[in-house]
């Protein structure tokens, strides 16, 4: 029997067939304890361990403090959408490692915690669209070394 046919049948019950409400109650019983079992399993969100993982690792980006709301619940996306604290630590370690979200981007921008928590910008970090970019950089962009092969002679590739 299902929830749906329990309650069903606890509706349409006749009060006087004990027989009836016995099976009910002894499967309502089971079915409390399937719930309680099943919510005790439920794995609990490691907001705390998630800062952590941050503050430890993105040492060149400013410190996260506190857990607000707002930021429980960017991180509870996350965990909705299947991501997981190796997931968070695998950003975060990327992150550091990645000099335009680190702000070495000519605008000074870099990369928050804020930022990083939001589902979306979690995906493109491990999917290394930034690192990509930078390490996609072709030489000859370089102005620095534009300006030693024009001095040099040396041809530009």
């Amino acid at each position: 029997m299902d929830m749906e046919t329990f309650v069903k049948e606890c509706r349409s019950c006749d009060p006087y067939d004990t027989a009836k409400i016995s099976e009910l109650l002894a499967f309502g019983a089971q079915l409390g304890e399937a719930i309680i079992e099943a919510r005790g399993k439920r794995e609990r969100i490691p907001y705390e361990k998630i800062l952590e993982l941050y503050n430890n690792i993105c040492v060149s980006l400013p410190k996260a403090h506190k857990l607000s709301t707002e930021r429980r619940t960017r991180i509870k996306s996350c965990f909705t959408q299947k991501f997981t604290v190796k997931d968070f630590e695998t950003a975060f370690r990327t992150v550091q490692n990645t000099p335009f979200l680190r702000g070495e981007n000519g605008r000074g921008w870099h990369a928050t915690f804020d930022w990083i928590i939001k589902p979306s910008n979690l995906l493109k970090v491990l999917e290394n669209t930034y690192g990509a970019a930078e390490a996609a950089k072709s030489p000859s962009f370089d102005i620095d070394l534009i300006m030693e092969r024009a001095k040099y002679g040396t041809p530009q590739i």
